[in-house]
């Protein structure tokens, strides 16, 4: 078993708190409006939670899989279903659809042009 660090424990309270601030609340409306608002990415990813897993020199957090998992855990853990939709619409980084094939090689050499960060 993999025990986590002081990082990924602080990054799992950040994420409890941003959920609960602002994710629960308008869950129920995204849900029947069919669509997350682009302004609740603006906020993740000022909350540094947004690619996470990926280098820095791509526009990531240059964390690990773990981040990436603890990011997971909290959202699903936020107590209502759609809030894991959520972890595929970039919030983390392991749904990588959205990343430039580069990226996917870990390759820094043309991908930071097109950070979903930025």
């Amino acid at each position: 078993m993999t025990s986590l660090g002081v990082e990924h424990e602080l990054l799992r309270e950040s994420v409890r708190a941003f959920a609960e601030r602002e994710v629960v609340p308008y869950l129920e409306g995204w849900e029947r409006a069919g669509e997350v608002p682009r302004e609740l990415h603006r906020k993740a990813a000022g909350a540094g939670l947004l690619a996470v897993d990926f280098p820095e020199e791509v526009g990531g957090a240059g964390g690990d899989f773990l981040h990436s998992v603890v990011i997971t855990e909290e959202l699903i853990q936020s107590g209502r279903p759609p809030a894991s939709a959520l972890r595929c619409s970039r919030m983390g980084s392991r749904c990588r659809t959205s990343w430039p094939p580069a990226t996917h090689a870990r390759s820094t050499a043309s991908c930071g042009r097109r950070s979903p960060a930025r």
